[in-house]
């Protein structure tokens, strides 16, 4: 951030800005900023609608009978575009008491 307030805004002391007015001018830095580029390897907006759609999609899924026997879950478009793994794998049950039966062979260890 530091950087991006002297290269845009030549302000070479933080601290003697307000923070209000400061944080004005960090939220009016382009997208492709420092400090706006978290390490993302895509746009901000690009990130933010891919989740959006990755979360619409598991809803929409969640209501289906797949999602009821914890199958065609779907794919993450974030991920691909991370170029990461999608690791999560959901466990759904047909009853709470399978629910239960599971939960207990998780904390007591079987």
């Amino acid at each position: 951030m530091i950087c991006d307030l002297a290269e845009y805004y030549h302000i070479y002391n933080y601290k003697a800005v307000p923070v209000p007015l400061l944080a004005t001018l960090v939220n009016g830095l382009r997208e492709d900023s420092r400090v706006k580029s978290i390490d993302l390897q895509l746009p901000m907006n690009l990130f933010f609608m891919s989740a959006i759609f990755d979360k619409l999609a598991w809803l929409c899924w969640s209501k289906t009978e797949d999602a009821t026997k914890g199958r065609n879950a779907p794919e993450s478009i974030t991920a691909k575009l991370l170029n990461t793994k999608q690791e999560k794998k959901y466990e759904t049950f047909a009853s709470g008491e399978d629910f239960h039966k599971r939960w207990k062979e998780l904390t007591d260890g079987k």
